[in-house]
């Protein structure tokens, strides 16, 4: 099976040729463009010998790069021995792998020869066993060598050591209902390794494996995820990150429980919090942070987390409720960030309005950014939209307690947005037509290059149901001071 464009292998190629050198590089590079193959194959492939293919195996095997399987042969005792690259162990031995680089480029520092001839006449330089080659005289003008000191390969060296160490450092986190990696955006863009993240939407988590294609994705129910998996997939992790579903505790359902309480311990989908909570007891990350709608801490429930956080070994709980607008982030978001920490980011100078946040766009197209194709929309429901003022609704829907929500609102120009929600859909401000999915990710903050993937209805869902990638940079980037 080709993997062709496998971004995550690629990357790591850099590092194999350096701890497995040229062998190790060729059959790991052979590797990526099989499922499994056996020795002889590639014996036959690279015209290598099997003794040097082997050894080459055993020191990728030896960074948990590769695995073998082994198939005995029916006309003989002996076995066929067929290898290949388990994906899955990739991100868990990265680091050991970065390790084994930074261990091996400063030996090459240490030994490093600096010492280089060059002729004063022409100026041809010479390494020490060229000179020697050639008695320290220039083979094309007879003049007699003089040494300099040449501090280059030490550079490049020191620069890539720099560059290792860096990564190595990097505080790393998890994505619980990662949704399709607004959070997470924004904790990358401020220096952590997203390693892991889980959501049970499929299309969702397609998208953040399309838009961090070096950190696992899990496509499965948090409520029945082991915290032993996570353990053994990624080890030790500094920060966990999460937005549980709001529906269970948002006013905007009408469906929503009327004790408070209920909505945490009887709801099946508002239990979920209660499956971060776990999963973040057992994990024991330094510092968390869950995202969630305000109504998340109504009356008692704010009593009930600070218990259950504490029951976990968390006895210091913030209840920090942020606003996205505050943040560089084009439209309204009131949420809640609970977390051991307290967060206070320093907000933005300047509130950025909805018609700098679609400034540069092209008109809807197939081509580029991404997720702007144009959407349809009736000739009668073209007419109703000319009529509308802007900041005018098209239409409202009941929430909870008979509370009337707008939807479909003719954006103002002059103004941020309204808050974005999965179901939200806007027009233009000055086009009679729906926004594209990219400008409503615009609204959000998200850059043009970062992909939604699935239908048409699911984009709209996995912007809406994000944390602004402003907003969540300005958070990791007080949680990182603290680590």
């Amino acid at each position: 099976m080709s993997t062709k464009g496998d971004e995550k292998l690629t990357y790591l190629l850099k590092f194999v040729k350096l701890i497995a050198g040229d062998e190790g590089y060729k059959v790991f590079k052979e590797l990526m463009k099989y499922e499994d193959i056996s020795e002889n194959q590639l014996e036959e492939i690279l015209g290598m010998k099997i003794n040097d293919i082997r050894k080459a195996l055993y020191k990728l095997e030896e960074y948990g790069l590769v695995k073998n399987y082994k198939i005995r042969n029916e006309d003989s005792a002996q076995y066929t021995y067929y290898w290949y690259i388990d994906r899955d162990m990739l991100n868990r031995n990265l680091l050991k792998l970065k390790k084994a680089v930074l261990e091996k480029l400063k030996t090459r520092y240490e030994n490093e020869d600096d010492v280089y001839f060059y002729c004063p006449r022409c100026g041809m330089r010479f390494s020490y066993e060229d000179a020697t080659s050639y008695d320290f005289t220039c083979p094309r003008c007879n003049e007699p060598l003089e040494m300099e000191e040449n501090n280059l390969a030490k550079k490049i060296l020191e620069k890539y050591i720099k560059k290792i160490e860096e990564e190595i450092k990097k505080p790393t986190f998890i994505d619980l209902f990662s949704g399709a990696g607004g959070f997470a955006l924004g904790f990358e863009m401020a220096g952590f390794e997203g390693v892991l993240a889980v959501d049970n939407d499929r299309a969702p988590a397609r998208s953040y494996s399309a838009n961090f294609p070096r950190s696992i994705v899990l496509n499965e129910d948090i409520s029945k995820l082991s915290s032993r998996l996570i353990e053994k997939a990624v080890g030790d992790i500094d920060v966990i990150i999460g937005s549980p579903p709001c529906e269970p505790y948002t006013a905007a359902n009408p469906r929503r429980m009327e004790d408070p309480l209920d909505r945490l311990y009887k709801d099946p989908i508002g239990r979920l919090v209660l499956h971060f909570i776990r999963l973040v007891g057992d994990l024991k990350p330094k510092i968390f942070v869950m995202e969630n709608v305000v109504g998340l801490i109504e009356g008692p429930l704010k009593g009930a987390l600070r218990k259950e956080f504490e029951r976990v070994g968390y006895n210091r709980i913030y209840f920090n409720i942020l606003y996205a607008e505050d943040y560089c982030t084009p439209s309204h978001r009131r949420r809640v960030f609970v977390s051991n920490i307290p967060i206070s980011p320093p907000r933005c100078k300047k509130r950025i309005v909805v018609e700098e946040a679609l400034k540069g766009l092209p008109p809807p197209n197939y081509y580029w950014p991404p997720n702007h194709e144009p959407p349809t929309m009736s000739k009668k429901l073209e007419r109703r939209v000319a009529k509308l003022r802007w900041g005018e609704a098209l239409i409202h829907y009941r929430g909870s307690g008979g509370k009337l929500y707008p939807n479909m609102i003719k954006l103002h120009p002059k103004r941020i947005a309204p808050t974005v929600l999965g179901s939200s859909r806007f027009f233009h401000p000055c086009e009679n037509r729906l926004l594209t999915v990219r400008e409503q990710a615009r609204l959000m903050g998200y850059p043009d290059n970062f992909i939604f993937l699935g239908s048409k209805d699911a984009q709209y869902n996995q912007v809406g149901e994000s944390v602004p990638p402003p907003l969540s940079k300005a958070i990791a980037e007080v949680v990182i001071k603290h680590l």
